[in-house]
Order: structure tokens, then C-alpha cells, then sequence
């Protein structure tokens, strides 16, 4: 209760309109989260009853605050500022590969696959400030926003597009603090890709796993920790096990043993 008093002195919302807020475009973050999203919503005039600007909390990380590329052009016109934007896209022959995290859905486990392209979309984009004399350039190529995914499967020149106009943008207009909508692919990205890396087995499920004789115990091992099923790092553990049962048909003296269908 006293966040939310401190925020209606300086914002003057009601209760009603900071527990909407909460519950809609901050679910998750912490109140010095909650704090700094308000105050930043503030300072630049964006409402996010309306979501012209939200946040996002990604597991333990901090949350990170968003706006739509049109949230940043509207500070720009506001500003009175503002000269002009312009954004070319072209096709560089620079191949590239990186893993993308598919959403499982139906209880099926999440997946990491490998995202391919023998060519990437490059976008530049200059804005035009009427108190300067040369352009702010923001230059940006596929390979580091682009998840493969949603919009970036269906509609990729117009996602680095905005990219580019947004970040270009925020450096004419000294806006910071805030991504736009079309950069979440790579925070949210970074962030499963850090926690991959740093997630491993237990040394105690490990030696578990390691010194199981058989089929039967290594089922009774899966079953015992329900808890990591969906984790990727014991599931293919417990597959890559299971695969080496699998492929000890006969013993030296030549009698069947743990074969498997």
C-alpha cells in the first residue's frame, strides 16, 4: 500500500488504475520494478492504460520496460524537433545460424531448435533533428534481433525496420530505459540462453543417472524427479542413457541381456 501511495501523489492515478497496471502490463515485477516502470512511463508521457509502454519480467532477471516504435516516434513530433526519417533495407549474401527456443504447447516440452539463413536483412535508418545540421544513423542486420519466429517468420523487412527506427530514435531523442516491442525476441532470448548454459544436472541426479544397471532404474529415476522432467538438460540425460541400454544386446559370453525394443 505504500507504493501505490507514493505513486498516486506523483502520478495521480487512483488505486484502481495502478492495481489495472499491475495486473495487466507489470504482472511479476517487484515494487522497486513497479516503481521504476511508473516513474519512466511518467517522464516520457506514454500511458500504459492504453499500452503505449508495459513491462515484462523474465524469470529472475530484472523487468525490462517496452514502448511500440510509434511510442518514440510520438516523442519525437512532440518535441517539435523533429525533421524527417528515412529507412532503406537491403540483403547482405552473410549467412547465419543461431539456436531459437520453440514454445511446447499441450504439455509437450519446450525446444530448442537450430534457425538458419544463407542471407540477412540489413536496415539503416537517419533521423532529422531541425536544431542539428548532420543525421542521427542507427544500422542494424537480422542476425542479431530476429527470433524466426511470429512476426519475424512472416514479416521480416518491416520487424528490423523498427528496430532500426526505434533505436534511431531513442539517440535523436535522448530516450532511454526503454526497448522496443521488436527487440524483446533477443532480451527474452539472451535470457533463456543464459539460463540453458548455466543449468546442469546435480552432481547427485548425475552419479544417479551414471551408475543405474538398467531400464528399470533409470524409469525409476525419471519418475522420482517430476520436477525436472521439463528441463531440458535431464531429459536428454536420461534419453542419452536410455540409448546406451538400448544398445547392450549380448554379453561377452554371448547371452542376451537388457534388450530393449
Amino acid at each position: 500500500m505504500e507504493t501505490n501511495t507514493a505513486i498516486q501523489k506523483t502520478n495521480q492515478w487512483t488505486n484502481d488504475q495502478i492495481q489495472l497496471i499491475k495486473a495487466t502490463v507489470a504482472k511479476g515485477c517487484t515494487d522497486d520494478e513497479f516503481k521504476l516502470f511508473i516513474y519512466t512511463a511518467s517522464k516520457y508521457g506514454l500511458d500504459p492504460l492504453v499500452k503505449k509502454i508495459w513491462c515484462v519480467k523474465y524469470g529472475t532477471e530484472p523487468a525490462a520496460i517496452f514502448a511500440g516504435r510509434d511510442g518514440f516516434l510520438q516523442k519525437a513530433h512532440e518535441s517539435g524537433k523533429f525533421d524527417g526519417m528515412k529507412t532503406t533495407i537491403r540483403i547482405e549474401p552473410v549467412a547465419f545460424s543461431k539456436k531459437i527456443k520453440k514454445k511446447g504447447y499441450g504439455g509437450k516440452q519446450d525446444e530448442w531448435v537450430e534457425f538458419k539463413k544463407e542471407t540477412q536483412l540489413v536496415a539503416t535508418c537517419q533521423v532529422w533533428r531541425k536544431d542539428m545540421s548532420h543525421p542521427f544513423e542507427r544500422e542494424v542486420w537480422e542476425e542479431e534481433y530476429s527470433s524466426g519466429l511470429a512476426n519475424w517468420a512472416k514479416t521480416p523487412r518491416t520487424m528490423i525496420g523498427k528496430v532500426a527506427e526505434a533505436q534511431c530514435l531513442r539517440l535523436a531523442f535522448d530516450i532511454s530505459g526503454i526497448y522496443s516491442e521488436e527487440e524483446s525476441s533477443v532480451i527474452e532470448q539472451s535470457i533463456i540462453v543464459d539460463e540453458k548454459q548455466v543449468e546442469c544436472l546435480s552432481e547427485g541426479i548425475k552419479t544417479q543417472i551414471e551408475e543405474c544397471k538398467n531400464l528399470d532404474e533409470l524409469t525409476a529415476i525419471w519418475k522420482g524427479n517430476k520436477d525436472l522432467q521439463k528441463k531440458n538438460y535431464f531429459s536428454e540425460a536420461v534419453k542419452e542413457k536410455k540409448t546406451i541400454f538400448k544398445t547392450i544386446e549380448i554379453t561377452p559370453n554371448n547371452e542376451p541381456t537388457n534388450k530393449l525394443s
